[in-house]
């Protein structure tokens, strides 16, 4: 939840998050033409660099103008780091001619969200964005059921996923071993290429990754509980609340092949379709999913 400037320069050296952020906020874009009134609901909106993207996209409506844009955030910590972001975006909205107001809901775990903690208007047009944070509410699996009935109460026109791609959810600890391990590998190779080796943020990013690689791999800690799953997997478990996928679109794949392909160090980085869905992969091993839900 941290918008430090180490984490904003890794996040942007790594092809993985932009790629995949760029095609799920294309995804809400499309979903949300033509509303006037819109509001975003934020599971983890950590830098929220993010919204700048669909900031901009709705400044250049020529039809359709948007009346208000209103951003919550739903956060377990670091509330004055998140009002900071919120202040910048609403400074970057207005800079862009937007009405847009910001609110922070604040909760010890993301499973005790209410719905009559969410400030929602009949005449708006909702859309969620849970960014990497679905898989950290697998376990128990009550967590996740309870924030998907709260979202569900909302009736968004559509929830955007993006998760880490792979299978460690071994109940076989040898097999949880190897699959994190070589997904940890990936994603230390992908730094090598991308980051210069002496680079604050490389480090920064080394420390992050090989400490929650330990405790994963150990055994130990909050990051055991955390457990990363395939799309298919992902798919099953929407599917038990009645969430319909949605296709993601031409123009979302555009978007993330532009972005994959606008740095050189990022051409080992590639994406391709999984049913309706995106992959975004390093050598051809995926690394993050993007997924887009609704309600039946």
């Amino acid at each position: 939840m941290n918008p430090s400037v180490r984490l904003v320069e890794f996040q942007r050296r790594l092809p993985f998050f932009q790629v995949a952020q760029f095609a799920g906020i294309q995804t809400i874009v499309e979903h949300v033409e033509g509303a006037r009134r819109i509001h975003i609901l934020d599971l983890a909106i950590r830098t929220g660099h993010q919204w700048t993207i669909l900031m901009q996209a709705l400044a250049t409506r020529r039809r359709d103008r948007v009346e208000h844009l209103k951003i919550t955030a739903v956060a377990t910590m670091e509330r004055e780091l998140i009002e900071q972001t919120g202040r910048r975006l609403v400074t970057f909205a207005h800079s862009m001619n937007l009405v847009c107001s910001f609110y922070v809901i604040m909760v010890r775990d993301l499973a005790e969200l209410r719905q009559d903690q969410l400030q929602f208007d009949s005449a708006e047009t909702v859309a969620v964005l849970a960014d990497d944070v679905v898989r950290t509410l697998t376990s128990p699996a009550e967590r996740l059921d309870s924030v998907i009935k709260v979202i569900r109460r909302v009736q968004p026109c559509i929830m955007v996923v993006t998760e880490m791609e792979g299978s460690r959810n071994s109940p076989v600890f040898v097999n949880w071993f190897v699959e994190s391990l070589f997904f940890a590998s990936v994603l230390f190779d992908s730094m090598g290429e991308c980051m210069g080796s002496e680079e604050a943020w490389r480090k920064f990013g080394e420390e992050t990754l090989g400490g929650v690689s330990k405790m994963v791999m150990m055994g130990t800690g909050r990051a055991w509980m955390i457990r990363s799953m395939k799309v298919d997997i992902w798919r099953a478990f929407f599917r038990r609340f009645g969430m319909v996928e949605a296709q993601l679109s031409h123009s979302s794949m555009y978007q993330a092949e532009l972005m994959a392909q606008s740095v050189p160090c990022w051409s080992p980085c590639s994406v391709w379709m999984d049913g309706k869905s995106l992959i975004v992969g390093w050598k051809g091993t995926p690394v993050k999913s993007v997924t887009a839900w609704k309600f039946s």
